[in-house]
């Protein structure tokens, strides 16, 4: 019997033990409700023997710095109540976010006491479980007006095995239905204006490097480096110019926020950004501005 495509799933769970321990085995997994899931089930180098043995062709190789990595889709919701962690925390959790609860919000801000926590994934491929430990994740928020908002995560981990097993029933009851992106539900603000946004990306740019050396091998963030686009309908120049805010270095903050129900509420905030050099485009014969930026430092995700 062929093996189905469809039947397909991500389980996560946040390790509160030593670094690379398989938290799922030793806990409660989530199901993470996906889109585009897939994994590359052995990623690493191959060491080539390079033997003399007086014959031609290839000779044996070793796998080495083998680790797992796989991609996909997570939209972009609240928890349903405001003071409730999100389902899809874990893959905050393996980007370097600290979870705390606020009044009347969760806020996820940057960990830099290297106290980051690393992530359990099971990753079902009809029929196979791929075990990844000791997980660490990057990420891109894309929010784009008529589109759901989502954040395609990039997932890199110790390889942890491959069992055979059936994918299990998920329960998504935790997640939220999202809203589209648009006029109802979306706002951006730009240095405390609010302007016609068409899309909105940043990727997280965590740079994750697989080590190993003679005590252990692990998965690291050892930096990020935030920056992404805002793609808006250009308004008056005496209104906002772009381009001399990018000449003089101009700093300044923005807020997108998506959603309006309290308990399904998404803000993105980031105090300090530096505007790139912005370009012209069109949008059903409008005028727009593409303007690349970077964030000064850091950012936050907040639910509310």
């Amino acid at each position: 019997m062929s093996r189905k495509t469809r039947k397909t799933l991500l389980t996560a769970a946040i390790n509160e033990a030593t670094y690379g321990a398989d938290a799922i085995d030793n806990g409660t997994p989530k199901a993470m409700l996906t889109s585009g899931f897939d994994l590359t089930p052995i990623e690493g180098d191959d060491l080539e023997r390079d033997l003399d043995t007086g014959e031609g062709g290839h000779t044996e190789m070793i796998p080495v710095g083998t680790h797992v990595k796989a991609s996909g889709n997570i939209e972009i919701t609240g928890s349903g109540t405001p003071t409730t962690p999100v389902a899809y925390e874990p893959i905050l959790v393996g980007a370097g976010y600290l979870t705390t609860t606020e009044t009347g919000s969760v806020e996820y801000v940057r960990i830099h006491d290297n106290s980051e926590k690393d992530v359990t994934f099971y990753g079902y491929k009809d029929g196979a479980i791929h075990i990844i430990t000791g997980a660490r994740v990057t990420f891109t928020t894309n929010i784009k007006v008529g589109e759901i908002a989502k954040q395609e995560f990039e997932i890199t981990g110790l390889y942890g095995g491959v069992l055979a097993g059936n994918v299990p029933v998920a329960d998504f009851s935790a997640f939220v239905k999202p809203v589209k992106v648009g006029h109802t539900y979306t706002q951006m603000q730009l240095d405390g204006v609010t302007y016609k946004m068409l899309e909105f990306s940043c990727t997280e740019g965590n740079e994750i490097v697989y080590d190993e050396n003679t005590v252990e091998e692990a998965v690291h963030i050892t930096d990020w480096k935030s920056e992404g686009t805002i793609l808006i309908e250009a308004p008056d120049i005496s209104t906002f110019d772009p381009f001399t805010k990018a000449l003089d270095a101009t700093i300044m903050p923005i807020i997108v926020t998506h959603g309006i129900t309290a308990g399904n509420i998404y803000q993105f905030i980031a105090d300090r950004i530096q505007l790139g050099r912005t370009t012209y485009g069109d949008k059903e014969g409008r005028l727009t501005y593409s303007i690349p930026y970077r964030v000064i430092g850091e950012h936050k995700h907040v639910t509310k």
